[in-house]
């Protein structure tokens, strides 16, 4: 009686079961959290580019002979 209770009950465990793994499934991805520029120019170690950085903002601070 008991292994019959119990085949009586796989059915409606593998329907949760597949409820659950089909709602799982069709769930469209989430796009991933925007990075803003400076986050990103943050998280970024390396020293070439932070010299090329340095280097541009201080020629931009010079007045340019072409300015005129």
């Amino acid at each position: 009686m008991d292994q019959t209770k119990e085949l009586l009950e796989m059915p409606r465990e593998f329907l949760k079961d597949g409820r659950q793994f089909l709602t799982r499934c069709s769930k469209r991805p989430s796009p991933p959290p925007p990075t803003s520029p400076e986050k990103a120019h943050a998280d970024d170690d390396d020293p070439d580019d932070a010299q090329r950085t340095s280097a541009s903002s201080s020629a931009s601070a010079k007045p340019s002979a072409w300015a005129s």
